[in-house]
């Protein structure tokens, strides 16, 4: 987490009026006091006076701040170490240990950071880096020449969306840059990212806020959750208009390995689907409008179905289904007359109850009436988006022997919600309760796309490419 060419950063941080030697090793920061505040950092912070003389065991000492700013010797530059509100320190005698949420390597301090630069595998393949180079050759004469486009030409027109309240801007780019390091190594390095742009700010928690709503929009767009982000680009603003980098933001816990074998299948949903509605889907994102929670936390265990799984899936579906359909299930003018009947002889019959217990069951009668179930939900999303994503299911009932009908699979996965709602976790999936998981699955993401505003085309394209379906669109 630290550079390579030191095995821990070291330099001097002020706090609580005390100017404290840190040592940090990428995931620990100490804090040790000078000589003549040892006493006091151990026996007044640490410890809890009784009585004169007489100390008990060590109170919770909590940082009641996020960040701290010191000077790393190493770098001879600024460094900013981040944590989360009222985290505790840990006491060894008298040095203060605390792990960190990440820290900022500054290049230049002293400037406010109004925009950032994302970069990841994962981001690469979202917005083509590939797309930014021309090929031209003359193979007779053995010339291949390999030109970068614009930057005009390789970068989204800017959108909008809302965090914590303030406007922000998203484009996705393509950055280029010569490597003159490993031989082995391409010449010529190509990398998307995400830039967010917003006003010039020192404030570390807004930072980290857009980082995890980006981190959580490529989740979504990939299906897992193993994305890792361990350098963000710090930008401040120059006199004369431009963008210079001004430090590197370091997450801890983001170094972990990469699943290129998903990214080179193709398993995630291209930039150009989104048809320019990144900046609303990321406002869904930061407003917790998306369901994200059933994301499974790589692409082997997304394959592996349990009972975890299978009711956190049914959470994200009931979660979709209430955002697009308020008011429940649409219901026939015959229906809803029926309910209305029924409702006023529920009514009669707690006007005449003789007790307090049947007038409570009654009560709860009358509230069931309207209440839409399960598997008619399901009967209706399935229907609806038929045209949409049925293809789809029907091929996959089809190679499992099987054949798709939304009545009976929402009846199959109410009575499996039901068992493992109440217990019953050894009711085990059936071959169609499995088929029915999945392409809940598919409609789930078509469902959510939707409220993203993508048309009819690239939702189809999208489910087919995340879910490596290999159907000819």
């Amino acid at each position: 987490m630290i550079n390579e060419k030191y095995s821990a950063y070291t330099g001097r941080i002020t706090y609580r009026d005390i100017e404290f030697d840190f040592s940090f090793d990428g995931d620990n920061l100490k804090l040790i006091p000078p000589d003549d505040k040892k006493a006091e950092v151990m026996w007044k912070w640490g410890m809890e006076s009784i009585a004169p003389g007489v100390n008990i065991e060590p109170r919770p000492l909590c940082l009641n701040q996020t960040f701290l700013k010191g000077s790393c010797f190493e770098t001879g530059k600024e460094i900013v170490f981040l944590f989360f509100k009222n985290q505790r320190f840990g006491f060894y005698n008298s040095i203060l240990e605390i792990q960190v949420v990440g820290y900022i390597d500054y290049i230049i301090a002293g400037n406010k950071i109004n925009q950032l630069s994302i970069t990841c595998p994962e981001i690469s393949a979202i917005h083509s880096h590939r797309k930014a180079l021309n090929f031209s050759n003359n193979y007779e004469k053995g010339i291949i020449r390999i030109e970068t486009k614009p930057f005009n030409e390789t970068t989204t027109e800017r959108k909008s969306f809302i965090c914590n309240g303030v406007e922000c801007g998203i484009e996705f780019a393509v950055t280029r840059g010569i490597n003159r390091g490993k031989m082995e190594d391409s010449v010529l390095v190509l990398r998307s990212c995400i830039l967010l742009d917003f006003p010039e700010t020192e404030d570390y928690d807004f930072i980290q806020d857009l980082c995890r709503i980006v981190k959580r929009t490529i989740k979504f767009l990939c299906y897992r959750k193993d994305i890792f982000l361990p350098e963000v680009m710090l930008y401040s603003g120059t006199e004369d208009g431009k963008q210079q980098v001004v430090g590197t933001l370091h997450f801890r816990n983001e170094e972990g390995t990469v699943d290129y074998k998903s990214i080179n299948d193709g398993r995630y949903i291209r930039r150009e689907y989104l048809e320019e509605k990144e900046g609303r889907l990321l406002n869904m994102i930061s407003e917790n409008s998306l369901y994200l929670r059933h994301i499974p936390e790589d692409y082997k265990s997304g394959r592996h179905y349990t009972a975890a799984k299978f009711i956190m899936i049914m959470a994200a579906f009931e979660w979709e289904y209430k955002k697009m359909y308020p008011e429940g299930v649409k219901k026939s003018a015959s229906h809803i007359e029926a309910e209305n009947a029924v409702e006023k002889m529920i009514e009669g019959l707690i006007g005449e109850a003789i007790n307090k217990k049947q007038k409570s069951i009654l009560k709860h009668l009358l509230r069931l009436v309207r209440t839409d179930n399960l598997s008619s939900r399901i009967n209706q999303i399935g229907n609806e988006y038929d045209d949409l994503v049925g293809d789809f299911g029907r091929y996959l009932y089809r190679i499992n022997g099987a054949e798709l009908k939304c009545s009976e699979m929402g009846k199959r996965l109410e009575k499996q919600r039901n068992n493992f709602a109440h217990g019953n976790l050894d009711q085990k999936f059936d071959g169609d309760t499995l088929n029915d998981i999945i392409y809940l699955e598919y409609l789930i993401y078509a469902m959510q796309l939707k409220r993203v505003g993508l048309s009819d085309d690239s939702i189809r394209k999208a489910i087919n490419d995340l879910f490596k379906l290999n159907f000819a669109l």
